[in-house]
């Protein structure tokens, strides 16, 4: 009897180490993920992230180039427009000397013309024979000395004057201004007491302050009131007194020599000029 029980059990252990002999084996288990660790890219995916490295590097620098070409673009308009205007501020300037001296030739070819008309009216009941005589009439306008008659010489020195007047007045217009301070200034040295004897102290105060040397245009523009009282140009040197002091900046000056100017001669173009920079001078605070 126990005999037969051991031959089953022994016979069931067979049976139980077969079974689990025959089932098929366990895989191994997953490894864990290593959280942290860059996942390991094949040749493929290292290839496309470098093509998207490239194309972004190409965008950026092509953004770059497009600004920089912009703003070079703007650059080169707005210097345009720069030198554009300042063209036309020389053309307006140079326009505005042109008709500025023009006015002062016709007057200088109006005021020569009348001398000469009015000079060689011979009053034959004084001077019956001119021929015989050697004698001519003088000058009878500014100027003129002695008797109204003069010698044959001082015919020619009148020539002469008025040769070296146009001489150093057509420098100024020509803009050679150190040029036309220097003929100006032999002009007065020889014919002082002519008749463009305050013509050219007038413009040789001009041609100074073209220059921008104002404290020696002062002085010759003064010069108008104090030895050429009654001449012409005296509102003018006036006027421009009043601007020479502003340019010096002393602007209490500036202000008396336009207010005289306006009180002295009202109605006129000086007043108006006067009365324009008074205005600019309310404008700035002066």
């Amino acid at each position: 009897m126990q005999v037969i029980f051991k031959s089953g059990l022994l016979l069931s252990s067979l049976l139980v180490v077969g079974q689990v002999m025959a089932s098929p084996p366990r895989s191994a288990p997953e490894p864990l993920l290593q959280y942290g660790a860059p996942p390991a890219l094949d040749e493929e995916s290292k290839q496309r992230i470098d093509v998207l490295e490239k194309k972004l590097d190409n965008n950026v620098i092509y953004d770059l180039l497009e600004q920089i070409a912009q703003l070079k673009k703007e650059v080169s308009e707005l210097r345009g427009f720069s030198e554009q205007q300042g063209h036309q501020m020389g053309l307006l300037t140079k326009r505005q000397r042109s008709l500025y001296q023009d006015v002062d030739r016709r007057i200088l070819e109006l005021e020569a013309g009348s001398s000469s008309s009015s000079g060689m009216t011979v009053n034959r009941h004084t001077v019956p024979d001119l021929g015989s005589s050697g004698l001519t009439v003088t000058n009878q306008g500014k100027g003129a000395m002695g008797s109204g008659i003069q010698q044959p010489g001082n015919l020619v020195d009148t020539a002469n004057e008025q040769s070296a007047y146009t001489k150093a007045f057509n420098l100024l217009k020509e803009g050679n201004y150190s040029q036309s301070i220097t003929a100006f200034r032999a002009f007065l040295t020889a014919y002082g007491t002519g008749k463009y004897a305050d013509n050219a102290q007038y413009w040789l105060g001009e041609a100074n302050y073209a220059t921008r040397d104002y404290k020696t245009a002062l002085v010759e523009f003064q010069k108008i009131l104090t030895d050429y009282q009654d001449s012409p140009k005296r509102k003018d040197a006036e006027l421009k007194i009043g601007f020479t002091y502003y340019e010096l900046k002393d602007w209490d000056a500036a202000k008396r020599a336009l207010n005289s100017v306006l009180s002295q001669y009202p109605d006129t173009t000086n007043a108006r000029t006067a009365k324009q920079r008074l205005e600019r001078l309310v404008r700035e605070g002066r």
